[in-house]
């Protein structure tokens, strides 16, 4: 679990990596920083002399180890922890009740918190979905975290906190929960049974388990989404991709898992089904629980369960945290598993060769406008350049021509 450690704000280049254990050690023990630290607290936050020192203080990468500098591409390894930026009102004893949080100290200024949540199953493709579980989780605890930490690469003055939190046997948050490549459903991190008031009447759960429509209930759900309109095609390709949620339970859901699943089960109902009655949710969850949940929960608890989620999908607060899909077949699509499986990495790589040239084009122009001539080296040392130099290599020609195309078209 290393680190990268930086010379100060106004640098990317890194010194050296470090043991994420040294780095908390060092904010306990005050060996990076102390004395400017607290020079920098006596003046106050936002004065002259506290901006100055606090841009010639060590930094460091929560998030992960870097080769050479802190740009995403130059990522040796994720660190195995989400560091937070917390509001400077939040009190930090409510943090240390999170189960995920494995240290917690007060910042830079002495005034606002970081910390850092202890994840499983990390990587860049689940990064910025791991972090909106997390602050899912918090907020509920009207915990708020700055939206800015949501960034692999981001460094952090190191502080001082002789008092600083450290759970060595906290219990991780997974982020293959949150976010899984290869499966349909996207959920954030679920709330469990501690979140609701139990106290509700029998008369609440319906007798009548069945889901599907009848002369009385002539609704029928929609696990899927689906386009309006296929045009008789075998496939459509939308490139920006259209929000989407499946729903998915597995067969057979163990203690511990079931208000993840059920969770991510209401908001694709509920997602897919706007106008669905509540009646008819606690129905199909229940069925859902009795079949599907070792052992099930208690119906009072998935009635509470499903009042939570309906109340805030009723009043519109509630972020059904869909995924944007591109590639969608109709029902009656002839195509088998294998056929279509090919035929989504073909599509996707498409549309990646297609996202990644627009993107060197733009970088392309803007350093034409400004210097007339462009390299590689100074697309690949361009700000918004996220590829390597072999990608801009490949598609160079491509850049070139469809650039030169188009502005010899306007002249």
């Amino acid at each position: 679990m290393t680190v990268s450690l930086c010379q100060n704000l106004k640098t990317s280049k890194i010194i050296r990596n470090e043991s994420i254990y040294e780095i908390i050690s060092g904010i306990r023990t005050g060996s990076y920083s102390k004395e400017k630290v607290e020079l920098a607290r006596s003046y106050g936050k936002g004065t002259p002399e506290y901006n100055a020192i606090k841009e010639t203080v060590y930094t460091f990468t929560p998030n992960g180890s870097f080769f050479f500098s802190r740009r995403l591409r130059n990522l040796q390894k994720l660190s195995g922890f989400i560091y937070l930026d917390l509001d400077e009102n939040i009190d930090p004893n409510y943090l240390k009740k999170c189960p995920f949080i494995y240290s917690c100290w007060r910042s830079f200024s002495g005034i606002g918190v970081g910390a850092l949540a202890k994840v499983n199953g990390l990587t860049t493709n689940n990064f910025n979905e791991t972090w909106m579980g997390i602050n899912f989780f918090l907020e509920q605890y009207d915990i708020k975290i700055d939206p800015s930490c949501k960034d692999i690469t981001r460094q952090n003055v190191i502080s001082f906190d002789p008092d600083i939190y450290i759970n060595e046997s906290c219990t991780p948050f997974d982020a293959t929960e949150v976010s899984e490549d290869n499966s349909s459903l996207t959920t954030s991190f679920y709330p469990n049974s501690s979140y609701f008031s139990l106290n509700i009447s029998t008369t609440e759960i319906p007798q009548n388990n069945a889901s599907t429509p009848s002369i009385t209930n002539p609704y029928c759900l929609k696990r899927n989404t689906y386009l309006a309109d296929y045009k008789e095609k075998e496939y459509v390709v939308i490139k920006e991709g259209k929000p989407s949620r499946t729903c998915y339970v597995p067969k057979k859901v163990k203690e511990g898992k079931r208000h993840l699943w059920l969770s991510g089960y209401i908001r694709s109902i509920l997602f897919n089904n706007m106008d669905i009655p509540k009646e008819l949710l606690l129905n199909e969850l229940l069925r859902i629980n009795k079949n599907n949940c070792i052992p099930s929960l208690e119906p009072k608890e998935v009635c509470a369960l499903v009042n939570w989620y309906f109340n805030l999908h009723i009043n519109n607060k509630l972020d059904y945290k869909p995924r944007l899909k591109r590639i969608w077949f109709p029902l009656e699509c002839t195509y088998t598993l294998s056929k279509k499986r090919s035929v989504v990495g073909i599509e996707t790589g498409i549309i990646r060769k297609e996202n990644t040239i627009s993107k060197l084009i733009k970088i392309y122009k803007r350093l034409k406008d400004i210097n007339g001539k462009v390299t590689q080296k100074m697309v690949l040392q361009d700000k918004d350049c996220d590829v390597a130099i072999r990608t801009i290599r490949k598609y160079w020609k491509e850049v070139i021509v469809e650039r030169d195309l188009k502005e010899a078209l306007y002249k």
